[in-house]
């Protein structure tokens, strides 16, 4: 399954999102309103290679503490803001060829 992995990985610099504004990245760089989920790269880095937790199942996490509020968006009750979802990982899931990989991993 290292090849879920993979592909969420180049996932994270492949979908542009939409987001409410121009802002600066910590990076320096200037982001726009559409854009990838790569910033500093650390919650790309965060994550966790595939662990089968059993036959059929597995798991992979992502350590970074934001994880949750880029993947399912969030709402700051002091700034009175939100920000959308962009999910990386289950838009690589939707395209994802599971029977594929599956076939060649059990040979």
């Amino acid at each position: 399954m290292d090849k879920l992995g993979d592909a969420i990985q180049d996932g994270f610099g492949q979908t542009d999102y939409a987001w409410p504004g121009v802002t600066k990245r910590r990076n320096g760089g200037m982001a726009g309103t559409t854009r990838d989920v790569i910033d500093l790269g650390t919650l790309q880095a965060s994550q966790s290679a595939p662990e089968r937790v059993k036959f059929g199942h597995y798991r992979i996490t992502w350590e970074a503490e934001y994880a949750a509020a880029v993947f399912l968006g969030a709402v700051f009750k002091k700034r009175r803001g939100s920000l959308p979802a962009r999910n990386v990982p289950m838009n690589v899931l939707r395209e994802f060829d599971f029977p594929a990989v599956f076939a060649q991993e059990w040979k």
